[in-house]
């Protein structure tokens, strides 16, 4: 495994989703997801380390969406998550 590995989880899920940092990749981030259509619908910028961060589309409606997670302006990890209820 690789020293900077994350997993976001539960995908699908129901709109509660975290992303576990196995590394050092969530200093100093920024966290943005997009509905189908391109709109933002949520935005977190992490400036601490964190092991564990946190996702919350409970009001959005089910569908996919495309997460990206940014450091300094460049995409480090850009994966859909899929919203349940």
């Amino acid at each position: 495994m690789s020293s900077n590995y994350l997993l976001v989880y539960p995908n699908p899920g129901e709109g509660k989703f975290k992303i576990t940092n196995f590394g050092s990749l969530l200093s100093d981030k920024e966290c943005e997801v997009f509905d189908g259509i391109g709109q933002k619908v949520y935005f977190k910028s992490f400036s601490e380390f964190d092991s564990e961060i946190s996702i919350d589309l409970g009001t959005q409606r089910a569908g996919i969406y495309l997460l990206h997670l940014k450091k300094e302006g460049d995409t480090i990890l850009k994966t859909k998550i899929i919203k349940n209820k």
